[in-house]
């Protein structure tokens, strides 16, 4: 029958049996951890850490400027944006600047003729869904 192989990484601990073994872990002050940035957990080896964080919090982005959280870098990439007032995004017509693409896509309406939102009740015609929202009240007086 093959022993168990356990080597307590801080005190040389060895233990033929995995339950008394992970009693013993438990209850050892961690002097040299491996914290993860993103929870609590606390890990003796640095490969349980990366296997923590791949598990738990793989596609998490961190805004490091006020701690949002994203599951794409690119919207934390887009984000970042709203903090260091880089707009790229520029209209073509009137050159307004925007800090992201959506953004510029929705503001191009204004220089469209389009007018795809339309009111149930009176086929009223409107370039923004905000738009259409805000004339139906008159339709509640």
């Amino acid at each position: 029958m093959q022993s168990y192989p356990s080597i307590c990484p801080f005190c040389a601990y060895s233990s033929p049996s995995p339950p008394t073994f992970d009693l013993h872990t438990c209850y050892i002050p961690t002097l040299e951890s491996f914290a993860c940035s993103h929870c609590d957990a606390a890990f003796a080896r640095r490969s349980d850490l990366e296997s923590h964080i791949l598990g738990s919090h793989s596609n998490i982005f961190t805004c490091e400027i006020c701690q949002k959280q994203f599951r794409q870098r690119c919207h934390l990439q887009a984000h970042m944006a709203l903090h260091t007032g880089d707009k790229r995004f520029i209209c073509q017509i009137c050159e307004k600047a925007f800090a992201r693409r959506d953004t510029l896509d929705v503001h191009m309406k204004v220089h469209s003729e389009e007018r795809e939102y339309v009111c149930s009740v009176c086929c009223g015609k409107f370039k923004q869904k905000g738009h259409l929202q805000r004339h139906m009240s008159v339709h509640e007086k």
